[in-house]
């Protein structure tokens, strides 16, 4: 089991082999062998297998300023990260898509297997043509998250759980190292991972 974190890179992910349960804020994603996802940069993850068999999965992860020039940074990377829509997006099925991007991921990970010389230039390249096809034909992205505050404090106690579990944790140390009032820190909990307080910390012990 992969438990709940973030960072800033983005990330995608092709599942190999089996299947596992990826755990994005307020949503859970059943990924099958073949199937891939995307995760956004800043955005809270976790994945478990499901059944007894391991899973096994490709995990790639790269910086967004590594995505496209600088000059186009601001224009075609800066406004889909704040986007509500974009926290994750899922490749399932046979459908062209998925038939698409599995080769460029596959690709991409040979040129980081091979490193060849100059395989930065190509891996740059390969990283410019995969974000480009992500984002074709997307409606301009919102200017700002409707979930970021919730999504933002929720991330601060969980840091402060991960900092004290070896402590005795009550409901109100949470809730105070949010801010919030333990009812609302309950709220949080359950609308962004889909569960409470104390089980996380159960969870995570």
């Amino acid at each position: 089991r992969l438990p709940l974190h973030w960072h800033e890179e983005m990330q995608w992910v092709l599942m190999l082999e089996v299947e596992a349960m990826f755990h994005v804020p307020k949503e859970r994603i059943h990924l099958t062998e073949g199937e891939a996802l995307f995760i956004n940069s800043g955005r809270m993850h976790a994945a478990e297998a499901i059944g007894e068999l391991p899973c096994v999965y490709l995990c790639l992860n790269a910086a967004p300023s590594l995505l496209l020039p600088s000059a186009l940074y601001g224009a075609y990377i800066a406004p889909f990260l704040h986007d509500d829509r974009w926290t994750y997006r899922r490749w399932e099925g046979d459908g062209p898509s998925r038939r698409e991007i599995v080769p460029v991921l596959n690709d991409i990970k040979q040129v980081l297997d091979e490193q060849r010389p100059g395989f930065e230039l190509m891996l740059s390249k390969r990283l410019s043509y995969l974000w480009t096809w992500m984002i074709r034909g997307e409606d301009p992205p919102s200017t700002t998250r409707s979930g970021g505050r919730e999504e933002q404090a929720v991330k601060t106690m969980i840091q402060w759980i991960q900092d004290h579990y070896a402590e005795p944790i009550r409901l109100d140390d949470i809730a105070h190292a949010g801010l919030l009032s333990r009812s609302e820190c309950c709220r949080y909990f359950q609308r962004v991972l889909q569960t409470t307080p104390m089980s996380y910390v159960k969870d995570y012990r």
